[in-house]
């Protein structure tokens, strides 16, 4: 697994060479420090950290990073930067002109809002499931949310199969984390993928 450090003083930030996000240490208070973790074009993701917390973080580019705090004091804070996986994310929708492709009504995409956070909900009461874990998950089921917006509902589901597959392979979830999640969006989603594909059998 290709590794490597980086130390920040407060209220610097520092882009990480192959990677190309950009890691900020916006507050340092000796037993912990507020992270900024970025990458142009998509959301920030602002972390307090202690000394051993990590953050998953999904690139276009190079997959899944973890940012993982290993030292700090009042006035900086030292990095640790693994690639967790080469494997690349799926961030665009797919080009279908199926005439059954139509786009979500209103209603529809109130019940998916609400279905994302039913979803949310259960695996945040899921004791095997890592904080970071949840983290990268809560963001890619909010992206998932969005997408909802600018795509047909077949293409929809392709993407939900789709993009939550290639973050279980890419963060490496352990076969239970990956079932719970797609056990998860399957029930909460039941109102849709009866009538279309289930996730997960």
């Amino acid at each position: 697994m290709k590794q490597q450090t980086v130390k920040l003083s407060e209220k610097t930030s520092s882009t990480i060479d192959s990677s190309g996000i950009i890691v900020s240490a916006r507050t340092t208070y000796g037993s912990h420090c507020d992270i900024v973790i970025g990458y142009p074009g998509l959301p920030n993701v602002v972390k307090q950290m202690h000394v051993g917390d990590a953050v998953l973080y999904e690139t276009p580019a190079e997959g899944v990073i973890e940012v993982r705090a290993l030292s700090m004091n009042s006035v900086s804070v030292e990095l640790l930067i693994s690639y967790v996986s080469p494997r690349l994310g799926i961030s665009a929708g797919f080009i279908d002109e199926d005439p059954n492709n139509s786009p979500f009504t209103s209603n529809e995409l109130r019940q998916i809002e609400d279905s994302i956070e039913k979803a949310k909900l259960e695996l945040a009461h899921n004791k095997e499931i890592e904080e970071k874990e949840l983290e990268i998950i809560s963001r890619k089921l909010d992206e998932i949310q969005s997408a909802s917006n600018r795509l047909g509902r077949k293409d929809w589901i392709n993407y939900v199969a789709g993009s939550m597959t290639s973050l279980a392979i890419s963060a490496a979830f352990s076969p239970d984390t990956t079932k719970a999640v797609f056990i998860s969006i399957n029930k909460a989603f039941s109102w849709l993928f009866d009538n279309a594909l289930v996730l997960l059998s």
